[in-house]
């Protein structure tokens, strides 16, 4: 039985010797080239959130909002109240927003997110809600360093399966103050509905 448990245990240190020097016999990992560096660092650099994001940032807050709907042929528009929340996620890469508010007497909830998107320089959205299955894709560029943005909203209807678009615009008015406007064309080429919500920081 001594005999074996020297056995045992000389394997052993055997065994432990030979991973270590399996170990050191084996190469350090490579270091990235000077070109994939190159690529490491510029990509790092391009996910910063820059002045574009820090202008969208003026939107955080708690707002009350007013939904005044325009149908052509009315005579007068629709006017609903709401609110919603405009909070900050991905280290202020991306504004998310969360609205309510009713329309014909029908309550809704809606979720809005903005970005900007530094490789393709353009304004960059998805919106979508309660009264919908689809989801909207927005992608927009400004003529005024951000005091207003012009997106092209496109989505497919929930009823045809049919590619729809919308002309949106969100317009900053004041510190506590902004507007987003969606203003819709039909198939003949005349204006069709039109919806602004004006926004209104809580104080």
């Amino acid at each position: 039985m001594k005999n074996r448990g020297l056995l045992l245990v000389a394997l052993t240190i055997g065994l432990v010797g030979s991973a270590v020097v399996g170990l050191r016999a084996q190469k350090a990992p490579a270091a990235p080239s000077q070109e994939m560096q190159a690529m490491m660092e510029a990509h790092r650099k391009a996910i910063q959130p820059g002045p574009q994001h820090l202008d969208l940032m003026r939107l955080l807050g708690e707002y009350t909002t007013k939904d005044t709907f325009y149908m052509p042929g009315a005579e007068a528009p629709v006017i609903s109240d709401g609110a919603a929340t405009i909070k900050s996620e991905m280290g202020e890469r991306f504004l998310v927003e969360h609205n309510n508010g009713a329309y014909m007497g029908e309550p809704y909830a809606g979720l809005r997110i903005y970005g900007f998107n530094n490789g393709s320089k353009q304004y960059e959205g998805v919106w979508t809600y309660s009264a919908s299955t689809s989801v909207m894709s927005l992608s927009g560029t400004t003529k005024d360093d951000g005091k207003s943005i012009d997106f092209t909203a496109n989505f497919k209807d929930d009823t045809t399966g049919q590619a729809m678009s919308l002309a949106v615009t969100l317009k900053m008015l004041d510190p506590d103050h902004f507007q987003v406007e969606l203003k819709s064309t039909m198939p003949n080429g005349s204006p069709g509905p039109r919806v602004v919500t004006t926004y209104t920081r809580k104080i």
